[in-house]
């Protein structure tokens, strides 16, 4: 039986909230994380585009847990006070990466109109389906209904965006969001062994890169006293940029690696269970004109 459509509304001011609406790559960036985060072993990012070619909608698919009517009044009621916050890990043991609570709003980075279709199991067994509306033009309400899903139903979301920003367009019709998927995810990749595709050809750091290396750094009266320097030569042009991970992958912050090297395509990614802790103070240095962090 359908349940009665509710119309959730968060209590923070409409200009505040279009502050959370970034760029078309931080859009990507923050759907697929979620998606991550919610355990999906596999990502497919995809395209809908009309008789002319034009590009209608964005479509991002996961075989993750999904969300359950309980977990999207908690997730798109509240800024701020994300249920991560408080989990730090996912129910599959990932450490989790989001955990401010923001990322819904990132959507409308690449399009006005987002929609949430998923399939969540819930502590009684039974399968439901959630489906959440969100529009760009009322940043505070989010629509959500729900019914029963078919026992046959596995979990996952569906999450699709529609009417594209010209800036979005532009974005997705260059070979830019292939490379710098491959670089945001590649520590994650490897450490998980998710698999995450764009338009059909799947993400695979490892052959794209000329040469991967790993240096032990120590990081005085700090507990634990080590951290790990990833550094990655790539074959193909990227920006050079450092990333702070937790040991697990996760991209915490980035910024610019400030070191002149013409023709030596690199990225750095320094691991350190510690960047938890100061993730706070990461985000003091994202509102910084200087480093150029992307999310």
């Amino acid at each position: 039986m359908t349940t009665m459509t509710r119309r959730i509304s968060v209590t923070v001011a409409h200009d505040h909230l279009l502050q959370l609406v970034k760029s078309p790559k931080t859009g990507i960036f923050e759907l697929v994380w979620n998606a991550l985060d919610a355990d999906a072993k596999r990502v497919e990012i995809s395209f809908r585009r009309n008789s002319t070619g034009s590009l209608e909608s964005l479509v991002i698919v996961d075989d993750g847990t999904g969300i359950t009517e309980e977990r999207a009044e908690s997730q798109f009621e509240k800024l701020g006070d994300s249920w991560k916050a408080r989990a730090h890990v996912s129910d599959g043991g990932r450490k989790l990466h989001g955990e401010r609570g923001r990322g819904r709003w990132a959507a409308y980075g690449l399009g006005t109109t987002a929609v949430w279709d998923s399939i969540a199991e819930r502590v009684t067994g039974d399968m439901r389906r959630v489906r959440i509306l969100g529009d760009k033009s009322d940043l505070r309400t989010f629509e959500v209904d729900a019914d029963q899903a078919g026992a046959d139903q596995r979990s996952g979301t569906t999450v699709i965006v529609s009417n594209p920003t010209d800036a979005a367009v532009k974005y997705f019709e260059s070979s830019a969001p292939f490379t710098d998927l491959s670089i945001e995810y590649a520590a994650y990749i490897e450490h998980y062994g998710v698999a995450i595709s764009f338009d059909g050809e799947e993400i695979r750091p490892k052959t794209l890169q000329e040469r991967s290396e790993i240096v032990v750094l120590t990081v005085p009266e700090a507990t634990p006293p080590t951290a790990q320097l990833r550094i990655v030569e790539w074959k193909i042009d990227v920006p050079r940029k450092l990333y702070l991970c937790d040991p697990s992958g996760v991209v915490l912050y980035d910024m610019r690696a400030g070191i002149q090297a013409p023709s030596f395509n690199f990225t750095g990614y320094l691991q350190w269970e510690n960047f938890r802790d100061h993730e706070s103070l990461l985000i003091l240095e994202q509102g910084a004109p200087t480093p150029g962090a992307s999310h």
